[in-house]
């Protein structure tokens, strides 16, 4: 590629950086607002990312066939195919999304098969611009290098966004084994590019910087913050193992110890994030290294394309295996129908939290057609139950005894005309002393509870596309490797 032809990595880089931040935006307007249009802002930084990257794409394209009289030698770059296909999937994943809720109702885990699929999609766009980059010559080839693997990495690692924004929706058992996972697939991506030994250490650092960045601008918005990634330790770990020529299962031991250290390390500090468990690490940290290995092993250049294709699908299957069968409604579960506007008030003090509860606009002001339900705390699958009693014509009151601290979701349920109508806020129970949190909320009707034959059925078949993008990544970064 000449030098003035290395727009394609920087268009598809401002893209996909951009589409990054919507998703970490969009998490928390979920967390702090709830659920809002498919035009909300979040959701138009989110799409107008992806749409840059694909009129890039398309550009790219266009610029082939001024060279290539055929569309078939046109696309037979393979860096410019497999971002094809990452953009067409990107943006079937949208439709796709929106038909899911449609038909299922609420569903709003990052966990779930369409919003996976979107980023198995942008895996492909952001491989194909690693792949790329290769070819820019230069200072230019030097700075885009790291920030391409930043791009890769980022897009690995939203599958953990919940965990680190502390609205975990599964138990905490899985966080370090997912963070593993892709973490370890986007370092040997990046290792099978290798022009220097430090180059995922800095990727891990050029992405490190881009968290710090988000953070920033989210809490200038007076958003939730997600925390900044120890990932660089596990990077450099990676650097020095791959200098000392380590084999495959000892790396990913060593890999899985490091996240744990450097991640848990970090979770035993500030108030509000996660914390886990003695039995989340010890249980977690051989699977990590499990997953590690798998991934390293499905990513190996000169591996037999056989073998590659049912370690990914045993690596999907395990992961798969272990997060389908709960369900998850630990954060914005999503609003139904509008019925009126309700004024929650919680009084924490850890474990120990009081709702209190007033119903201000509504059909008829005595409030004869509600009946107090249950105070609801959910978390990382835990959800917990208190008793919800009317102390006025219109205001109900109730409390709860949480498990954990963190991030709680507090709900009020309510009956109106026999059927159930919901409300909730967040709040951070932190345990330090008595604190005050206060929302105005739409009292709406929740949609129908998801989990239908129909539903497992669309999954399975989503999660195959996942599982094949996943594959094309992978295969065509092996074979971009074997030919160099």
């Amino acid at each position: 590629m000449t030098s003035g032809m290395r727009f394609p990595v920087v268009g598809v880089l401002i893209g996909g950086l951009i589409a990054l931040f919507g998703t970490y935006w969009d998490d928390a307007w979920h967390t702090d607002l709830g659920r809002d249009t498919f035009f909300s802002p979040p959701h138009l930084a989110l799409y107008g990312g992806v749409a840059l990257a694909g009129a890039t794409v398309m550009l790219w394209l266009l610029l082939r066939l001024r060279t290539h009289s055929r569309w078939r030698d046109a696309v037979r770059h393979p860096p410019l195919l497999l971002a094809l296909v990452g953009i067409l999937a990107t943006l079937a994943s949208a439709p796709i999304d929106e038909i899911w809720h449609t038909l299922f109702g609420r569903d709003a885990v990052i966990w779930s098969p369409p919003h996976m699929l979107g980023v198995a999609a942008l895996l492909c766009v952001a491989s194909g611009a690693l792949l790329e980059v290769d070819s820019v010559a230069g200072r230019a080839g030097v700075l885009l290098r790291p920030l391409t693997g930043a791009l890769l990495l980022g897009v690995l690692l939203v599958p953990v966004l919940e965990y680190e924004t502390d609205v975990p929706q599964f138990p905490l058992l899985w966080y370090l084994p997912v963070l593993t996972l892709g973490a370890g697939v986007a370092f040997r991506l990046i290792e099978m590019r290798r022009q220097s030994i430090w180059d995922v250490t800095f990727a891990a650092g050029a992405y490190t910087l881009l968290r710090i960045g988000i953070t920033v601008i989210l809490s200038g918005m007076n958003h939730s913050l997600p925390l900044i990634p120890p990932i660089i330790v596990p990077a450099i770990l990676f650097d020095l193992t791959a200098r000392m020529h380590l084999p495959s299962a000892p790396r990913a031991v060593l890999m899985a110890i490091t996240v744990y250290v450097s991640y848990v390390s970090l979770h035993q500090g500030p108030p509000g994030y996660l914390r886990l468990d003695a039995t989340a690490i010890v249980i977690g940290l051989p699977v990590a290294a499990l997953l590690a290995w798998l991934a390293f092993t499905a990513t190996r250049p000169r591996l037999h394309t056989r073998t590659i294709t049912t370690a990914t699908l045993l690596l999907t299957a395990l992961i798969y295996a272990g997060v389908a069968p709960p369900r998850a409604l630990a954060h914005d579960p999503g609003q139904g129908e509008a019925i009126g506007t309700v004024r929650l008030t919680v009084e924490q003090n850890y474990p120990v939290a009081a709702l209190n509860v007033v119903l201000e606009e509504h059909g008829h002001q005595d409030c004869a057609d509600v009946r107090p339900l249950a105070v609801v705390g959910r978390r990382a699958g835990a959800v917990l139950r208190g008793p919800l009693q009317q102390i006025d014509r219109c205001t109900y009151t109730g409390s709860i005894t949480v498990s954990a601290p963190g991030r709680w979701f507090i709900y009020v349920e309510l009956e109106h005309n026999a059927r159930p109508a919901e409300a909730w806020l967040p709040v951070v129970m932190d345990g330090n002393g008595l604190e005050r949190t206060e929302k105005l909320s739409e009292l709406y009707l929740p949609p129908a509870a998801s989990g239908s034959l129909g539903q497992a059925g669309a999954g399975v078949l989503i999660y195959g596309l996942n599982i094949a993008l996943l594959a094309a990544a992978v295969l065509v970064s092996r074979r971009e490797i074997l030919q160099a």
